[in-house]
């Protein structure tokens, strides 16, 4: 893929998949400095509970769009790191691909 002169750059456009493999209680924090993201949570097995970290305000731009893959399912999942996230789901089963978009200063919602 090529990319004009003054035009966006390939990190810009898509970070690479993150393996995160949590355990039980563990933290998977979403590291992503472009525009989109991708972070594969993929535990050895079922976990019981687990957290997913958003990427901070300062760290992070309204319309940026953060997918989370799903390898394994979560039975208590807990979506944090912004003041509001709309639409937070509470659980996740294998193959789920959840996004979520950066829609104001703190805002994330979820994206069907």
């Amino acid at each position: 893929m090529s990319y004009r002169a003054g035009g966006i750059s390939k990190s810009d456009v898509m970070q690479a998949a993150t393996p995160a493999p949590p355990s039980t209680g563990g933290t998977v924090t979403v590291t992503n400095t472009g525009l989109t993201g991708l972070t594969v949570v993929n535990p050895a097995g079922t976990l019981a509970t687990l957290s997913i970290t958003l990427p901070a305000d300062a760290n992070s731009t309204i319309g940026q769009v953060e997918r989370i893959a799903f390898l394994k399912s979560i039975t208590a999942l807990t979506i944090n790191g912004a003041t509001t996230i709309l639409g937070a789901p509470v659980s996740a089963v294998l193959g789920d691909n959840i996004g979520f978009q950066k829609v104001a200063a703190n805002t994330w919602t979820r994206m069907s």
